[in-house]
């Protein structure tokens, strides 16, 4: 394939991807690699179609696309940060906190991880209020009050497992009657 090739290949699935032609030009000389892992675009091997789109619809990529580069910053892996691409930017923050605080250094091993949840949940019931905007948001997303022990179960597994939390979600089954969590 010939240098003009490669470049309209990239070019051509980056303007389908983000709407944004002057950043797809950008990145037309990067490798296939660096798109995909720092942007989450996967350039095909023949050369696609360049679509048309209207203005609405690329403003909805260009927001796709930073919600990506945010959840990147929080570093969420390519997979997790296109998960949350549909989410809002607040959810986003609210997971990126979280992983803030999983990812802190004093919480290194499992062991680190239990005795710091006995130390937040010790402090006169406080948690850090990470925790609880992810246990709400969680609650939230199955339709629980927002209090519901279902979405503190879900925080705790995923701040000692060091988990994504939608994978603990998928582990942790909820009763719908008493909004409590029953684990597989």
């Amino acid at each position: 394939m010939t240098k003009n090739e490669t470049r309209a290949r990239r070019v051509n699935a980056i303007y389908n991807k983000t709407g944004d032609l002057t950043f797809a030009n950008t990145l037309r000389d990067r490798s296939d690699k660096y798109i995909l892992d720092n942007y989450g675009i996967k350039i095909p091997k023949k050369i696609v179609a360049r679509k048309t789109y209207s203005s609405a619809a690329i403003e909805r990529k260009r927001r796709a696309l930073r919600k990506y580069q945010i959840a990147e910053e929080y570093n969420f892996t390519p997979a997790e940060a296109k998960n949350l691409m549909n989410r809002s930017f607040t959810d986003i923050n609210t997971y990126g906190n979280f992983k803030k605080l999983q990812t802190d250094t004093t919480h290194n091993t499992i062991t680190l991880r239990k005795q710091a949840w006995s130390r937040f949940s010790s402090k006169n019931g406080e948690l850090p209020q990470e925790v609880i905007d992810i246990a709400e948001l969680v609650n939230k997303s199955k339709n629980f009050d927002d209090n519901a022990s279902y979405g503190y179960a879900v925080a705790f597994y995923a701040f000692v497992e060091n988990k994504y939390i939608d994978d603990v979600i998928k582990d942790v089954e909820s009763d719908k009657f008493t909004e409590s969590a029953i684990y597989k």
